[in-house]
């Protein structure tokens, strides 16, 4: 058990600047930026678990007995009992209503700061920035959900009403509190109202709410993203902060006319995607934001993503081809790095690999989790589809017309007239799923989730060869940057005396290089602001297997996006250095992978920049010991870096080329653009080195498809008609059940990754939303399902191996003349059920199952059946139905054949023993019912023809009716065929004879030889 937890852990490097205090000698701005950002991370955490609070609440209030009157005699034990139960959970509420009024007060606090006339001077960096949009993408979400559930609403009232009768709130505060947490649930976008009033009292909001959008809108365009929640992170942020713009002091068209903000853009960006998910199983749709601002209705004609024109979403099936194109392409590359460095072990040894090398296994890591995210993000937004129209109907927003084929989809959920399998008493959720497809859109929804799991899993088993490939490409990469790249630029600043410049770039050197000798060579003439000799001066650059700590990233691109002052650029421009900016902004490409999911900011405080970063920068020297101290010894090969310097470094970075700065003096207007691209390009590409750090992490993130089980908003729209749905209306069994049911040969392999989608949704309801009763449902319908799954499954194997060995046996001649005929008997298409039957470690629910242990008991179970009803059959008919017998046994012994092949059954022989009772017996059922029908109907009634050569019944029976047993009722799969025994009906002949003495009939055959000598 101890193995296999540990097996299951998952490192977290991210230390929400714990570690700041490491860098106490730094400069102290971003120090204390660094703890604002921990307290922001903070609060966000809390708001998530808020928000799962409210979305995964179920009304208590329901099942609470409620007092019928008030002579009732044990009213008074009921609502102490009411009180009992329902006081915790209003506490959780009273704590929530404090959290947003505390969350609002600190966002408006953060706006206000930053909003200050000299305070606009200065840059923003985007790590802050995004965390800003965070916290509107919370207020967005919390506010969503509190209008979405009554049932909280019900619980509060059901509490209040018994508080007030026991006179638990007789004290003022108490009841003054509880009438605003009822004003509070009562009122709906309670939350947004209260933020959009503290916003419009601070002059200026605007314009850092537009930087936030266009942040996000550039994120989005240049795909700065990689997990599905982030992506649609933005685009709910890009709406929601127009809607919080756009009021009685702001008005967003007047921005977009004086090039603040670009709407046709994100216009562009809504009306491809329509509707994105909100929390679980919530979508919304993104032109809400847009009808419901308050300059809308006269700016209508504007915006192309409400109007009733509107394209559809998406529709799976037309973005199939693309997504095989992508996976094939794909999985060919990663087969030959696979085969050669965990297959066969046939791959270099990491020592000998070469950068290039490690660099394309960096750059396949990262690919592959794009696909993966993108993929993932397509599955979940052809499920908002689904749900679109009935958000809508909920929201009170006009349904907006789609193209014809796929109207049906996303204007609501389908009906009688739509599909006519569905019923008029149908549910909602039952329409938005089990009724909403077609048969090619199930498919097409099973083959991506198969590409996606399959991936996951290839993935998973090159995940050490990803992580050092990772940490010795990202190690290289900052190093070949400090070390060499900035080489040239800090020798023009020394020689020229350009301080801030000077001490801008040794912070950034000293902050990230790890010397070679363990500190910074100390002869190197651009310290001196010299050329290099002749000769040349050789610059070893080490190479080992780790990265920058977040810290030290996050100060590297803050001191580099920082530098906007008007001194900066001219000594730049003065110096000729164009090409730094053109290698920073290719560092801060490179390093944008990186930070995003450390959710961290940096705030900003009014000091002029010439002195602060004269003082600043000089002091980040301080901050690696080992430039100090030659004895420091190198960091070991495998260690991670920590997040806190991964921050440092793009903060630094970032704070270079910065031209998001209310000062119309920049560094950036300065500097050329060779410069500016290269530190760009580094800025972008080492965004994702977060993700790939925590490469584990991020690859489950980028294929939890667990929201294709949650159903907590529909559950709540029943009022509690409903504890839960049945598994026909779960998203996981119709995809597997549609797999069974058409029996579709080249989805049958695809139908255990359906299953899979119980592992992503029990995981996220047990890590991320922490309640066990939702894993307990999950459970109960894995248990339910996986046992639908082996019955249904075992009969489809057993009836097609069957089937098959019934084809084998059948006559060739009889084939070759049917063809002749024009009647072509067709043979069995073949099905891919032997890749099931190898499957003998399926995970579920962290079970391993022999899958093909379970489908042997049944198959085993159904053999047994199969000869019990033959010779059952065989008892309730005469004598002529033997040849009947005969070849349901032949087909019985060839199926059996088969089947070994896959699965361990016992032998034909035991197993037709046990059927005709005849394991210690000395006659079997087939003996003793030949030697009846024998004595007592075929002599006694039977004549011999000699012209046929057959027995054939007498006209005048010789002897009274023989009464048989009931013929037994069997499935068709059990049965030979309705016509073959129509050749020996009513007569015995040959064939009759044979079936007597054949072997395979009974082990008693000697004894007819005797019968018939006597």
């Amino acid at each position: 058990i101890i193995l296999c937890i540990l097996s299951s852990l998952q490192p977290n490097f991210n230390t929400n600047f714990e570690d700041r205090n490491a860098f106490v000698t730094g400069i102290a701005r971003y120090i204390e930026q660094a703890t604002v950002h921990s307290s922001m991370n903070e609060m966000l955490e809390e708001g998530q678990d808020y928000a799962v609070m409210l979305y995964t609440w179920r009304s208590c209030s329901r099942a609470i007995p409620q007092v019928k009157c008030n002579e009732q005699p044990n009213r008074v034990e009921i609502y102490e009992k009411t009180v009992e139960v329902l006081e915790p959970e209003v506490t959780k509420l009273m704590n929530f209503m404090y959290f947003q009024r505390n969350a609002i007060e600190r966002f408006c606090g953060e706006v206000r700061r930053l909003c200050h006339a000299e305070r606009r001077k200065d840059f923003v960096s985007e790590a802050y920035l995004i965390t800003l949009g965070k916290f509107i993408n919370m207020f967005a979400v919390l506010d969503e959900l509190k209008n979405m559930k009554c049932s909280v609403k019900n619980d509060h009232s059901a509490y209040k009403r018994a508080a007030q009768f026991l006179r638990k709130m007789a004290d003022p505060q108490s009841i003054q509190e509880s009438q605003n947490l009822s004003m509070f649930l009562a009122n709906h976008n309670k939350i947004t109202q209260s933020l959009q009033q503290q916003l419009e009292v601070i002059v200026g909001y605007e314009e850092l709410l537009a930087d936030i959008v266009n942040l996000c809108v550039d994120y989005y365009e240049n795909k700065m993203y990689l997990t599905p929640s982030e992506k649609h992170m933005l685009l709910k942020v890009m709406g929601f902060g127009l809607y919080l713009m756009d009021g009685s002091v702001s008005n967003i068209y007047k921005l977009d006319a004086k090039k603040r903000i670009n709407l046709t853009k994100i216009d562009k960006f809504f009306k491809q995607l329509q509707v994105v998910p909100l929390f679980g199983d919530m979508q919304i749709e993104l032109a809400r934001y847009i009808k419901t601002s308050a300059h809308y209705e006269e700016n209508k004609s504007r915006w192309t993503c409400t109007s009733s024109s509107s394209s559809p979403q998406y529709n799976i099936c037309e973005q199939m081809i693309q997504i095989r194109e992508d996976h094939m392409r794909f999985i060919s590359e990663l087969a030959r790095y696979s085969n050669s460095e965990v297959v066969t072990g046939s791959g270099r040894q990491e020592a000998q690999k070469t950068d290039a090398e490690y660099r394309k296994l960096f750059d396949l890591s990262l690919q592959g989790l794009q696909l993966l995210s993108q993929w993932s993000a397509h599955v979940m937004e052809v499920i908002c589809s689904d749900y679109r129209a009935f958000f809508i109907s909920v929201f009170l927003l006009p349904i907006p017309l789609c193209e014809p084929q796929y109207s049906w989809k996303l204007v609501h959920p389908t009906d009688k007239y739509s599909n006519k399998d569905c019923p008029d008493n149908a549910e909602e959720y039952e329409r938005a799923t089990r009724y909403n497809y077609t048969s090619e859109e199930k498919f097409a929804l099973v083959e991506v989730i198969a590409m996606i799991k399959g991936l996951q899993v290839l993935m998973g088993r090159m995940e050490s060869v990803f992580n050092h490939a990772i940490r010795h490409t990202i190690y290289a990469a900052l190093q070949d940057f400090a070390q060499v790249t900035l080489r040239e630029p800090l020798r023009q600043a020394i020689k020229k005396k350009k301080n801030v410049i000077q001490s801008v770039l040794q912070a950034i050197r000293k902050t990230v290089c790890d010397w070679e000798a363990g500190h910074e060579p100390f002869n190197d003439p651009a310290l001196r602001g010299e050329k290099d000799p002749k000769s040349g001066f050789d610059i070893k650059v080490p190479r080992r297997a780790v990265g920058p700590s977040s810290t030290q990233l996050y100060m590297v691109r803050t001191m580099t996006e920082s530098l906007n002052s008007a001194e900066l650029l001219k000594q730049l421009k003065a110096l000729g250095l164009e090409k730094l900016l053109q290698m920073t902004h290719k560092f801060l490409r490179q390093s944008y992978i990186y930070p995003p999911l450390l959710n961290f900011g940096v705030p900003v405080f009014n000091v002029k920049w010439s002195s602060l970063l004269l003082t600043v920068f000089l002091s980040v020297a301080q901050l690696m010991c080992r430039v100090y101290f030659p004895f420091f010894p190198p960091l070991p090969p495998q260690l991670f870096p920590l997040m806190i310097q991964l921050y440092m470094v793009r903060t630094m970075l970032e704070s270079l080329i910065a031209d998001k700065s209310g000062s119309k003096k920049t560094l950036r207007s300065s500097l050329e653009g060779p410069t500016i691209l290269d530190i760009e390009k580094f800025h972008r590409e080492s965004f994702f080195y977060t993700h790939l750090i925590n490469f584990s992490e991020t690859l489950q993130q980028c294929c939890d498809l667990s929201q294709l089980w949650f159903r907590e908003f529909f559950l709540e729209l029943t009022m509690g008609r409903r504890i839960q749905f049945p598994i026909e209306m779960s998203m996981p069994w119709i995809l597997t059940d549609h797999i069974l049911e058409t029996k579709e040969a080249s989805m049958m392999e695809y139908v255990l990754y359906s299953l899979d989608l119980y592992n992503d949704s029990a995981h996220y309801a047990l890590t991320k939303f922490k309640k066990q009763f939702l894993y307990d449902e999950i459970e109960a319908e894995v248990n339910l399902c996986f046992d639908q799954f082996v019955y249904k499954l075992a009969d489809q194997i057993f009836a097609y191996y069957k089937a098959m060995a019934g084809s084998l046996l059948l006559d060739k001649r009889l084939r070759s003349e049917c063809k002749n005929q024009g009647a072509a008997i067709q043979m069995l298409q073949s099905n891919r059920y032997e890749t099931l039957l190898k499957q003998r470690h399926v995970q579920l629910l962290g079970r391993s199952i022999d899958l093909n242990r379970l489908i042997t008991q049944r198959i085993s179970a159904a053999m047994y059946r199969s000869m019990e009803l033959a010779i059952g059959r065989f008892e309730s008919e005469d004598l002529t139905s033997i040849v009947e017998l005969d070849g349901l046994i032949e087909i019985n012994k060839m199926t059996h054949k088969l089947l070994s092949r896959y699965m361990t059954l016992d032998s034909f022989d035991a197993m037709f023993r046990e059927a005709n009772h005849n394991v210690s017996a000395p006659y079997g059922r087939i003996t003793l019912h030949v030697f009846w029908e024998l004595n007592y109907d075929f002599l006694p009634n039977y004549c011999y023809n000699g012209s046929t050569n057959r027995f054939v019944r007498t006209v005048l029976p010789f002897s009274q009716e023989f009464q048989r047993d009931k013929q037994p009722n069997a499935q068709p799969q059990y049965l030979y065929g309705s016509k073959v025994g129509v050749c020996s009906l009513y007569v015995c002949g040959l064939p009759v004879f044979k079936g007597i003495v054949s072997p395979e009939s009974h082990q008693n055959s000697h004894m007819f030889y005797e019968y018939e000598n006597y």
